[in-house]
């Protein structure tokens, strides 16, 4: 290690252990203050926040790949963190940030209050198609596994109002796209093309779609007429 690079990780250790020991009710995540909700976010979810670990790809993503103009819509958003940092780059008026977890769309509002961002939050999951009005939703013990799809871990399950992607595409025009679904993200991006976007970044979640699924994903893009960036993918989230 060279000394900033020792000197950074001496104040991430130091920055963890004041974080535990004081509990602080916000805590600050790459200039975007965050509150902490100890009585319903799990330990191990804790201490991401407390190590400034939490949404470290996607950091490092979303200012490489957008500009002035674009127009974001963000699926699945948590605690809002991601669309603040966007709403930097592009405007409050051009983020679309949808949440399926009704408790996490309470703190990603007070999240962005906290951070005077007027980003537009939704309730509800995005879907392919118009094919029902709600659809159930696994609540996580860890809020960030939270999805359409039931998995071990689940605390309670939820009809959630249906939100067809195209429907939310022709409403709001985006021209980018989030996505961080926990294994929907396969059904939603294969049966649908996307003539109207010009960047999707979309974390891919091999342990519970496995790689040919991932493949496939990736190959229907390809075949939409999108390119794979490596130079900007990092870890599981691809653009």
């Amino acid at each position: 290690m060279n000394l900033r690079t020792t000197y950074e990780h001496l104040k991430r250790i130091a920055t963890f252990f004041a974080r535990s020991v004081l509990k602080p009710k916000v805590v600050q995540i790459h200039n975007k203050k965050i509150i902490m909700d100890y009585r319903g976010w799990s330990p191990e979810m804790i201490k991401i926040f407390f190590w400034d670990n939490y949404e470290l790809e996607e950091r490092t993503i979303v200012p490489a790949i957008l500009r002035p103009g674009d127009r974001v819509l963000e699926i699945g958003s948590p605690v809002g963190f991601i669309g603040m940092l966007a709403s930097d780059i592009v405007g409050t008026e051009n983020v679309f940030m949808v949440e399926a977890n009704p408790e996490l769309i309470k703190a990603a509002r007070r999240n962005l209050e906290l951070n005077n961002v007027s980003a537009h939050l939704i309730h509800g999951a995005v879907v392919p198609n118009a094919s029902t009005e709600s659809i159930p939703f696994h609540i996580h013990e860890n809020f960030w596994s939270s999805s359409l799809g039931q998995k071990d871990g689940t605390k309670q399950t939820l009809d959630v109002t249906a939100l067809p992607l195209p429907d939310l595409i022709e409403r709001h025009q985006p021209n980018v796209l989030i996505i961080d679904i926990e294994g929907a993200e396969y059904d939603l991006l294969t049966q649908l093309s996307f003539p109207e976007i010009d960047k999707i970044c979309v974390e891919v979640h091999a342990r519970y779609i496995g790689d040919e699924k991932i493949s496939a994903l990736i190959r229907h893009l390809i075949l939409d007429g999108f390119d794979l960036v490596q130079s900007i993918s990092t870890g599981d989230n691809l653009y």
